[in-house]
This record gives C-alpha cells, sequence and structure tokens, in this order.
C-alpha cells in the first residue's frame, strides 16, 4: 500500500495522483505499529474524501463498515489482508480497532449519528490517503463505495450482522476479533442503492 502525506488545502484535486516512499521501505511492508495505524487513516480519510468533497459527513459507524468492507473486497479479491490491522466484533458489527480509536477520541459518533466531516490530521497539518498507483486497493475501495457508499448505516449494520457471516460467527463464539478466514469465507449481499 503507498501512501501520501499532503496538505488539507487544496486536496481533493491533487491526492489521487501522489505517492511517497516510506524511507527503506519501498516494498509497502508494514515494519511498526505507527504504519498499520496510519494505513488504517489513510483507508478512513480515503473514504471520507467521497463526502467531504461533496460537502457532506459520514457517520463513525458508516465510515467503519465501509472501512470493513473494504478490507473484505480487497482480501477476497487479492488473497491478503490489508495491514490495518484487526476488527473487532461489536454490537453495531465490524470494527477496524485502529481507525476506530483515532475516529473516536475525536468524533464520538456511535450515540448521536453526529457526522464526521473533517480528515483527521497527522503532525504540522498533514494527512494520509491511499494513492490511485495502489491498483489493488484502489480498486477495492471504487467497488466499495459504488456499491455500498449509498446505503444508510442501518443497512450496512443489516449487511454486516448476516446469519452465517464472519461477524455472525465471531460473535456465537464469544470472541471479540474477527478471524480474517471467517472475513474471506463471507458471501456478499448484493442490495440496491
Amino acid at each position: 500500500m503507498f501512501l501520501v502525506a499532503v496538505s488539507l488545502d487544496g486536496l481533493l484535486d491533487t491526492w489521487y495522483n501522489c505517492r511517497i516512499d516510506w524511507g527503506n521501505n519501498r516494498e509497502g511492508r508494514v515494519e511498526s505499529m505507527d504504519d498499520i495505524k496510519n494505513y488504517a487513516i489513510a483507508i478512513a480519510n480515503t473514504i471520507l474524501s467521497e463526502w467531504i468533497k461533496k460537502g457532506e459527513g459520514i457517520t463513525h459507524i458508516k465510515l467503519q463498515k465501509l472501512i470493513y468492507f473494504v478490507f473484505k473486497k480487497y482480501l477476497q479479491t487479492n488473497k491478503k489482508p490489508l495491514a490495518i490491522g484487526n476488527f473487532m466484533a461489536l454490537q453495531n458489527g465490524p470494527v477496524c480497532e485502529l481507525a476506530y480509536s483515532v475516529f473516536s477520541e475525536r468524533d464520538r459518533t456511535d450515540d448521536d449519528g453526529k457526522e464526521i466531516t473533517q480528515y483527521h490530521k497527522h503532525d504540522e497539518g498533514l494527512g494520509y490517503f491511499v494513492c490511485s498507483s495502489d491498483n489493488e486497493l484502489h480498486d477495492a475501495l471504487q467497488y466499495v463505495i459504488e456499491h455500498y457508499g449509498g446505503l444508510t448505516e442501518k443497512q450496512l449494520i443489516e449487511i454486516a450482522h448476516v446469519k452465517g457471516g464472519a461477524w455472525y460467527k465471531t460473535r456465537e463464539e464469544g470472541k471479540l476479533y474477527i478471524p480474517f478466514r471467517y472475513i474471506a469465507e463471507e458471501d456478499w449481499i448484493e442490495v440496491e442503492n
């Protein structure tokens, strides 16, 4: 996965075509928990950009479901997981643990439905985003935004709660973390936007 750190001023017309190297980490290997957290934030910010550029926001729960679906699509298509940490089987469905911790610190929206309308920023006002040069991830993001982005939070929760799905199996077993093999085996539910 390739990320770009950019100033958030004038972002929307430029970030898709940017690419940076992470020092000696030229193959995109995860070398630290900070890398994993930054990848999770980049995916969340990239999803958020689809709403922010329209002058809208997205609820924390909806963002979490879309991150989960991107992870699932990428895993099933490429036969390898994204390096964004684990997913927890919480009450409202699968949650990316690292993105949850970052966005819920600032935008606690689980209970009130308040929408997130700002990117997560790092030092010096920079934000991390996924670059379009990462074709495999870009394809997964586009698929999820096109097929699931127009659904309501409630619809996304219902899809994530499907009987026999990864979240369902994990909750039935009384576990917190969803095994990747459950996600890899989970069927897709198609719904009309």
